[in-house]
């Protein structure tokens, strides 16, 4: 468990952060029906796919064995960061990522949950997390996609 405690975030000074929480489930991939892992990130009870991590989610991420690829979506005309199968290539779009997330909670799907000590501020901007050090500083960072490996 994180030391997350009523924070106020420095950039709008209001106690509007909420700690984001990288989850990563045991799953099988729709398709080849191998196993396959799935990262989303949990901010607030809300399930955030990895078009919504930031640069230490992903390496997380790919560093606990989810494969992270961009990937065309035809239902959603545009290609974005998923998790993609390492057996057949197939991904697991945004909208199934709740189903799996809510199969967690009911016991069907075993996961590993993960805190980085980062944080978001839903008031003054969704795309800026914060981050603590040791000292229990906060630092404010944009969310950029500048790193991603692929």
């Amino acid at each position: 468990m994180s030391s997350f405690e009523n924070k106020i975030c420095v950039k709008c000074n209001q106690d509007s952060i909420s700690e984001r929480i990288l989850r990563i489930i045991e799953s099988t991939c729709y398709k080849c029906e191998k196993e396959m892992k799935i990262a989303i990130v949990t901010i607030d009870d809300y399930t955030n796919g990895p078009t919504a991590f930031n640069q230490t989610e992903i390496e997380l991420a790919i560093e606990k064995g989810v494969l992270l690829k961009m990937n065309f979506s035809k239902t959603m005309q545009e290609t974005y960061l998923a998790n993609t199968c390492t057996n057949c290539n197939s991904f697991t779009g945004e909208w199934f990522l709740s189903k799996e997330n809510i199969a967690c909670g009911i016991g069907e799907l075993s996961y590993n949950d993960y805190y980085t000590d980062v944080y978001s501020c839903s008031y003054c901007d969704d795309n800026s997390e914060m981050n603590y050090d040791d000292d229990s500083e906060m630092n404010l960072f944009g969310n950029s996609d500048e790193n991603i490996p692929f």
